[in-house]
């Protein structure tokens, strides 16, 4: 994603197009993460997920021979970058619903506040290399690289031996299934209103990195490896946020946890509009990283226990359907950029951020306390895909 954006940058030196590579990949859950949560509902999440790393390997193979030939051109990135999205977007609750697979119930809510540390240290090592590599190899290269790291995901995953829910899989209408999932969260008055507080981030401040590649070459005056220094800042700070979501989700609700980690999410990002200097930007995204992680785990973290097993792949699911969001504020503060220059958007957007999560904290009434466990599981060993004979209850 740092080369996609970089290469978009270099060919059109337009901010809305950079910001339509992270759009564009997130466009689809607005459609397609409903299917998937179906998906992940109704058939075996580790298959679902294996089929899914075949076709990014097959994105990434494409991109990698279009840049090393010369013929890469920015709709080529644009369009492949869509359909990496599209795959996202179908298996993504797969994946996320496959930790409750995993893990037994009472050790759940420790297990879904971690998992976004992987992703973390992977934002982490992934600028740090692909920024040396960009800089001194060239874009083809990065993408080599990047496709020749995804083929171990295959074989991982099919030794995966998991925990899955015993009853029987949704085998009834599609239709009538995603509209049963929407129905138990909108008549759940938790699962609303994180819903609601995530969609008011995610429309807003959290479409800042878009405007990264642009903020570090034409604001900060900085090449690929400022890029790459900003990116690794920001998986660092992600990567403490996750570890922090948790320690804190011992202490606090996380109706409390959600609403001051969103104001200091806001607030860096007011913060980076106003920067002028490279290393102080470097500090701002690093703690805005942190406290949108905290935000972002909390509000999964919740909204995963609080969904009963029957409906959590459909709960994930519209989740998803909520950062599909993301790329209209995506455009929309590239958009502005355009009229404005990079500095007034993120003010725009960060004072927006602030505004609409104040009045949704104001107006509406949070749920209180913790997030309960939504019910004891059942749960069987899978091996071969079959259920063994014997059950246990969990939890």
């Amino acid at each position: 994603m740092l080369t996609r954006g970089w290469l978009v940058n270099d060919l059109t030196h337009s901010p809305f197009l950079v910001s339509l590579v992270p759009a564009l990949l997130m466009a689809p859950q607005l459609v397609f993460t409903i299917a998937g949560g179906e998906i992940a509902d109704r058939f075996d999440r580790r298959s679902v997920i294996a089929l899914g790393e075949t076709g990014l390997f097959v994105i990434y193979s494409a991109l990698t021979a279009l840049v090393l030939s010369g013929n890469v051109e920015a709709w080529h990135i644009l369009a492949l970058t869509g359909a990496h999205g599209l795959i996202g977007a179908i298996v993504g609750p797969s994946r996320q619903s496959l930790i409750s697979d995993l893990v037994p119930a009472e050790m759940q809510r420790g297990a879904i506040g971690l998992s976004p540390a992987i992703f973390n240290v992977a934002q982490i090592t992934g600028p740090a290399v692909g920024g040396i590599i960009l800089a001194t190899m060239g874009p083809g290269a990065a993408m080599a690289f990047s496709a020749i790291l995804l083929v171990p995901a295959l074989p991982l995953y099919h030794s995966l031996r998991s925990l899955r829910v015993a009853p029987q899989r949704n085998r009834g209408s599609v239709l009538r299934n995603v509209r049963d999932g929407a129905g138990y969260v909108a008549g759940h008055h938790g699962l609303r209103w994180f819903m609601l507080a995530g969609f008011v981030m995610i429309l807003t401040v959290n479409s800042w990195g878009a405007l990264f590649p642009t903020l570090v070459e034409d604001v900060l005056h900085k090449g690929a490896g400022g890029l790459a220094t900003i990116s690794i800042a920001v998986g660092f700070g992600a990567l403490l946020g996750s570890l922090v979501g948790v320690l804190l989700g011992s202490r606090f609700s996380e109706r409390q946890i959600e609403i001051g980690s969103g104001f200091v999410f806001t607030a860096m990002v007011g913060a980076l509009a106003m920067s002028t200097s490279f290393p102080l930007s470097v500090l701002i995204a690093a703690v805005g990283a942190c406290a949108a992680t905290v935000f972002f785990v909390t509000n999964m973290v919740a909204m995963q226990m609080m969904a009963s097993a029957e409906f959590r792949g459909r709960v994930i699911s519209l989740r998803f359907v909520m950062f599909g969001f993301n790329p209209v504020g995506m455009m929309a503060i590239g958009a502005l950029a355009e009229v404005m220059g990079v500095r007034w958007a993120l003010a725009v957007f960060g004072l927006a951020g602030a505004l609409l999560l104040g009045a949704v904290t104001l107006l509406l009434r949070a749920p209180e306390g913790r997030a309960p466990v939504a019910e004891p599981v059942i749960l069987a060993p899978v091996s071969g895909g079959q259920d063994a004979p014997e059950e246990r209850r969990v939890g």
